[in-house]
C-alpha cells in the first residue's frame, strides 16, 4: 500500500480554483516537503515497489525531503 497524503489532482476539480489553491497551500505549510504532492511523485514510488522484489506486506509513506 502507497500511502501519499493529498495529491494534486482532478478528483478535486469541482472546487473553485482559489479554495482549492487555499487548501493546498494551507496543507502544504504541514508538511516538511512544504508542497502538495504531484501525481508523478506518487507514480515514482509504485516503480520502486513493482521493481523491488523483495518487498512485500509494507506500507510505504511518502515523505520527500524539502530542498
Amino acid at each position: 500500500m502507497v500511502s501519499s497524503g493529498i495529491v494534486a489532482t482532478p478528483h478535486y476539480g469541482g472546487m473553485p480554483e482559489v479554495q482549492r489553491q487555499g487548501m493546498h497551500h494551507e496543507i502544504a505549510r504541514q508538511l516538511p516537503v512544504g508542497r502538495v504532492a504531484q501525481p508523478k511523485d506518487i507514480a515514482e514510488t509504485y516503480v520502486y515497489v513493482a521493481k523491488n522484489g523483495y518487498t512485500t506486506g509494507t506500507s510505504v509513506l511518502i515523505v520527500e525531503e524539502h530542498i
